[in-house]
């Protein structure tokens, strides 16, 4: 089985490559003494930091999701207990 999160952890490093761009361009519009350009571009870094975390969270999510699948797929493979994982997990 692939591995679920991977795909959103693959996109926050792209989330924070960008990051690092922006930065790099506020830094460059500073030494132009463009303090406009800088913030736009200090502002647009920090969306691209969150837009990372939330892939982070989502991978997470994928992740503990596909656990849960993985779980109840072998539960139907095993003899019935008396008190099953579904019943514990509603």
């Amino acid at each position: 089985m692939a591995d679920p999160g991977e795909r959103h952890r693959r996109a926050a490093r792209t989330h924070d490559r960008a990051a690092s761009l922006h930065i790099e361009a506020a830094k460059f519009w500073i030494g132009q003494g463009d303090g406009n350009r800088a913030d736009s571009e200090a502002r647009t870094a920090e969306r691209e930091r969150e837009a990372a975390q939330l892939e982070r969270e989502r991978a997470e999510l994928a992740d503990s999701e596909s656990g849960l699948v993985r779980l109840l797929e072998l539960e139907r493979q095993l003899p019935v207990p008396s008190r099953t994982l579904t019943d514990r997990v509603g």
